[in-house]
């Protein structure tokens, strides 16, 4: 089991380190076997955050299209792409999940 599969981790002074994907991969190629994601973007992480936090309407805000946005969006959530982590404004327009907002950062959404 693994928590995500993003590929990288953001470091410190723009680097970027393994993922947790990329740790499954690894795994993965050397036992043959197929690990579960259980967290983002899977849709049950995100509804159990939901009810969770009360029920309403959400606004999934992250700074990975490919887990954040991508798991709001596979469930027609609202959606905040921060620009603190891997991804770039041109990401956020061109990407096939579309960020209901794009922020430079969480001052944005105060």
């Amino acid at each position: 089991m693994a928590s995500n599969a993003d590929p990288s981790f953001p470091a410190p002074g723009g680097e970027s380190w393994p993922g947790a994907g990329a740790l499954l991969a690894a795994i993965e190629t050397t036992t043959g076997k197929r690990g579960e994601v259980v967290g983002k973007p899977e849709a049950p992480l995100f509804e159990r955050a939901l009810a969770s936090a009360g029920g309403g309407l959400p606004l999934v805000v992250g700074d990975r299209l490919d887990t954040d946005i991508a798991g709001a969006s596979r469930l027609g959530w609202d959606s905040a792409l921060v620009l603190t982590g891997t991804a770039r404004r041109e990401d956020g327009e061109v990407s096939s999940w579309k960020p209901t907002f794009i922020v430079d950062d969480l001052s944005a959404l105060v």
